[in-house]
């Protein structure tokens, strides 16, 4: 039920913004900004035509099905709750935890990275005499 009603909801909302894109401009940016009044804002628009009733059935439609797959979603599970209650059921199991491997052989070269609150040793850091350029003028 849950899938149709999204596929449903789809092609209505596909529809509709077919039907919207087809409706008739209000004058273009004049009649936005009152230049040339021919068509009134509100009122005096004469009766509705087909595909003003089949705009307003449309977005009926599509609140409507909004509601219905928000509640039904809500309600069907699967989310990140019932994942963790899962998890906590099953006693913090193994089924969630990475899988033990033996520990990698040291590779040569390599430093190891330092662990936290073991004391660090400084390598005797050599440093060559800097001298002065050949051509560069002597201070």
């Amino acid at each position: 039920m849950y899938t149709f009603l999204v596929v449903l909801y789809v092609i209505v909302c596909l529809f509709l913004i077919f039907v919207v894109l087809l409706q008739p401009g209000r004058g273009g940016m004049g009649g936005a900004f009152g230049a040339g009044m021919s068509q009134q804002v509100f009122g005096g628009g004469g009766g509705t035509n087909v595909l003003q009733k089949v705009t307003a059935i449309c977005a009926a439609l599509f609140m409507g099905l909004s509601v219905a797959l928000a509640f039904m979603s809500s309600r069907r599970g699967g989310g990140l709750d019932d994942a963790i209650e899962s998890v906590e059921s099953d006693g913090g199991g193994t089924s969630m935890a990475p899988a033990a491997t033996a520990p990698a052989a040291p590779v040569e070269g390599l430093v190891p990275a330092p662990v936290e609150g073991a004391p660090v040793e400084a390598a005797p850091v050599e440093t060559a005499p800097v001298e002065a350029a050949p051509d560069a003028p002597t201070p």
